[in-house]
């Protein structure tokens, strides 16, 4: 939720939130253990790069909460 330039962390169950395309910027955290986290995701790996695809905003994740059962659950709304 927006209040002006505060942002405020909404009370979800895991925590962070899927960005919805319409929103694109990133939220500007007041607390410093929240960050956004892009995943980039159907594409294909070049020599040298990651090309094509998709990606995806996840924010309000939470450094303390951080884990790969997190990713895993990302992973699932992609």
């Amino acid at each position: 939720m927006f209040l002006g330039k505060i942002v405020v962390k909404p009370s979800l169950p895991m925590g962070w939130d899927k960005r919805r395309i319409e929103v694109g910027e990133t939220p500007l955290y007041r607390m410093p253990e929240l960050f956004s986290l892009k995943i980039n995701h159907g594409g294909k790996w070049s020599e040298s790069a990651y090309t094509g695809g998709f990606e995806a905003w996840f924010d309000y994740v939470d450094k303390d909460f951080m884990s790969f059962f997190e990713i895993d659950e990302m992973v699932k709304e992609l």
